[in-house]
């Protein structure tokens, strides 16, 4: 069985570890969890090294399975994604 949503927020948040990130994530109709990070430690970082440090703690959880169990995730600092969102970041 995959993941929840709840599950894959745990393993990103003890294995990213630096502060605490927060998450705007669905499963999807073919069960892979999918959609976004925002995490102030992507600051000055790039696209690509944002990706590297997500997949990196996923791989560690969930080694060959973890592209089976997610799907896309989307990387955002919380002033890109307050900006690119309606939505505001809880305080």
């Amino acid at each position: 069985m995959n993941p929840d949503k709840d599950e894959t927020a745990r393993v990103l948040s003890n294995r990213l570890s630096r502060s605490d990130p927060e998450y705007d994530l669905e499963v999807l109709s073919n069960g892979k969890v999918s959609s976004s990070v925002i995490w102030d430690s992507f600051e000055n970082t790039v696209d690509l090294e944002r990706q590297r440090r997500i997949w990196d703690a996923l791989d560690a959880e969930y080694g060959d399975k973890a592209g089976q169990y997610v799907g896309t995730l989307l990387a955002y600092t919380p002033a890109e994604w307050n900006v690119k969102s309606d939505r505001k970041l809880k305080s």
